[in-house]
């Protein structure tokens, strides 16, 4: 036993390393909440009020679904509504998901390397796994439910059994009553049921698991007559849509990307020099003439710098995950064009699209916590290459990168 547990820790160093840096951090944080802890956690308090009734539904505070104050409530007696112990709830949900994760590899890859390289460090690699996890936030369980969910989806594709179908609609109506963007996963998740062959028993199966992934959603949506909690739910319907959140989504999948593998990315050596400086130039017009903006630490930028100076960087950034998008857009319809007889690889990719936008409808804040919902798709998709020492090191930054913002999060609160 000793053997096997050494064998882990050398086996899957990065891993133990990041995760118990992460559950340090929160033991030793303060006893307060913070960021959008407060506001959510009131949904509990609302919950011992009214218990799990229409009265809950109509006055609980949104725009997020209730799948997070449900699992909050559940678990009191175990945490004790203390700060410290409803963030580890969520740390147990993450190590379930990256446990998930390999098991889905272990099923779509039979290759074990390629397993390990995938699940070890991965979600570890992405910095918004750190702040989503480490707080008491909505992401990480309604993601949990998305990859339990695909995880059975991909069993009924190899063993077609109902049980298994069943259980992926149910997980996906979770979901999406976590995080409504997860909807617009759900015409996908039926497609994909009956694709490569089409029959009467397969289009029965995806109207059963239809039926039974919108059954508990669209209940909720009746009680707030939309899509969204009526408290809360004023600030997500306000503004209409927002185009540029879409490219801002696309800029972080890029970043993503390149702490992930850069290689992923389409090769552009052979675009003429000149072409790239037009097509920046370009979109640096748009970006100007649309007033299109996003500052990085806005807050620390306003108190070191001048607001000339934060205006220019504004723009730059804007400017930067821009073209980051775009080449990351380019890349990923390419990767689905040579795999367009690869029905799970569309389905992986077409998923990534809908989640991102989504964030059109993200009117009043863009939060890369929006991007991180695709993540399970994501490392499903692009594989860590820890065998590129240079890859290795990038993944490495990105996993300091989501502990510095978490301990940043945690030292304002």
């Amino acid at each position: 036993m000793r053997r096997n547990l050494f064998g882990f820790l050398d086996k899957y160093t990065e891993l133990v390393f990041f995760l118990g840096l992460v559950v340090i951090t929160i033991c030793c944080s303060g006893g307060s909440f913070c960021y959008d802890e407060p506001y959510y956690y009131q949904n509990v308090e609302l919950l011992n009020k009214y218990g799990f009734s229409v009265s809950f539904f109509s006055n609980m505070y949104g725009p997020a679904g209730p799948l997070h104050s449900l699992v909050f409530w559940s678990l009191q007696r175990v945490t004790g509504n203390s700060v410290i112990g409803v963030r580890l709830v969520n740390i147990i949900f993450l190590f379930a998901i990256i446990l998930c994760l390999k098991s889905i590899y272990n099923n779509i890859y039979q290759n074990s390397e390629t397993v390990e390289r995938g699940w070890s460090l991965g979600l570890m690699s992405i910095p918004m796994t750190y702040v989503c996890a480490g707080l008491a936030l909505t992401e990480i369980s309604a993601l949990l439910m998305l990859t339990l969910s695909l995880y059975f989806l991909v069993n009924y594709r190899s063993r077609h059994t109902n049980r298994d179908l069943i259980c992926s609609a149910v997980l996906l109506s979770l979901a999406i009553i976590g995080r409504q963007p997860y909807l617009l996963l759900l015409p996908l998740f039926v497609v994909y049921v009956f694709m490569e062959r089409i029959d009467n028993r397969r289009i029965w199966r995806a109207f059963q698991f239809l039926v039974v992934a919108i059954l508990l959603p669209s209940s909720l949506f009746v009680i707030w007559k939309g899509i969204v909690p009526n408290v809360g739910g004023d600030v997500a319907n306000a503004g209409g849509v927002v185009i540029q959140h879409v490219f801002l989504g696309l800029g972080y999948l890029g970043f993503i990307t390149v702490l992930l593998d850069r290689k992923y990315f389409i090769n552009l050596k052979r675009v003429h020099l000149s072409v790239w400086i037009g097509g920046v130039v370009i979109i640096s017009y748009f970006v100007v003439v649309l007033n299109f903006k996003f500052i990085l630490m806005a807050s620390l930028m306003d108190k070191l710098l001048s607001p000339v100076f934060v205006n220019f960087i504004g723009y730059l950034n804007a400017v930067v995950l821009v073209v980051f998008g775009l080449w990351f857009l380019m890349s990923l319809l390419k990767d689905a064009f040579i795999n367009k007889e690869n029905y799970l690889h569309l389905f992986i990719v077409f998923s990534i699209l809908f989640i991102i936008l989504s964030c059109v409808k993200v009117s009043h804040q863009f939060s890369s916590r929006y991007v991180f919902q695709a993540a399970t798709f994501i490392l499903l998709l692009i594989r860590p290459n820890q065998k590129d020492r240079l890859q290795y090191f990038l993944s490495i930054c990105g996993g300091f990168l989501g502990f510095l913002s978490l301990h940043f999060y945690l030292i304002k609160s």
